[in-house]
C-alpha cells in the first residue's frame, strides 16, 4: 500500500535511489556543516485538484551553522534546508515523504546538503539519509513502523550512515 499511517503521521512512498552507506551520500553533497534548525516556516502540502490526496509535502526550515566541514560557510550562518515533510494544520496530519521526519528545533544535526537547482535553498543529500541527529533518539514514528515491520532495510542503511558520519566528522 501507499500509504501506512498512524492518526497523525502518514507515510508517502517516494522513488529513490539507494543509499547504503556514507559514500552514497557524499557523492552527491557539496556542503557538510553541523547546527540546529532555529525556524520552522508554514508547510506546503500539495494536493491533487480532483481526488484531493496529497500527493507531496514539504517545509523550508531555517537552519544555523555551528561548524563547517565543507562547503562556503562559515559558523552563524543561517541557511534555509527543504525537508521532505509537511504538517497539515487544517487536517492535523503530517506527512512524511519516504518516511523522512522533521527536524526538531534546538536538536543537534550534522547536514549533508547540495543546492537546489531550481530553487534558493539547500536539500538534503539522500533525502533522510543525509539528516544525522547526534542524539540519534528514535522518534515515535520509527519505533511505530519498526513495530510494523514497515521501511526496515531503509532504517539499516540511515543506521550505518549515521554512525560512520559521527565516526568520520564528529568523532575524531
Amino acid at each position: 500500500s501507499d500509504v501506512c499511517s498512524s492518526d497523525l503521521d502518514i507515510f508517502i512512498e517516494a522513488k529513490m535511489d539507494a543509499y547504503r552507506n556514507l559514500n552514497d551520500v557524499e557523492k552527491e553533497t557539496e556542503v557538510i556543516v553541523l547546527g540546529k534548525k532555529i525556524k520552522q516556516n508554514p508547510s506546503t502540502i500539495k494536493k491533487d485538484k480532483v481526488y484531493n490526496g496529497v500527493y507531496g509535502a514539504y517545509t523550508i526550515s531555517n537552519f544555523k551553522i555551528e561548524k563547517v566541514f565543507k562547503g562556503n560557510f562559515k559558523p552563524g550562518d543561517v541557511v534555509d534546508v527543504f525537508e521532505s515533510a509537511g504538517i497539515d494544520e487544517e487536517m492535523g496530519k503530517i506527512y512524511h515523504i519516504a518516511g523522512y521526519e522533521l527536524m526538531e528545533k534546538d536538536e543537534v544535526y550534522l547536514l549533508f546538503l547540495r543546492h537546489s537547482e531550481t530553487d534558493p535553498w539547500y536539500m538534503i543529500s539522500g533525502l533522510k539519509f543525509g539528516k544525522i541527529s547526534l542524539s540519534g533518539k528514535k522518534s515515535e514514528f520509527r519505533i511505530e513502523l519498526e513495530k510494523a515491520n514497515e521501511d526496515l532495510e531503509s532504517f539499516k542503511f540511515e543506521d550505518r550512515i549515521r554512525e560512520e558520519a559521527i565516526k568520520k566528522y564528529i568523532k575524531k
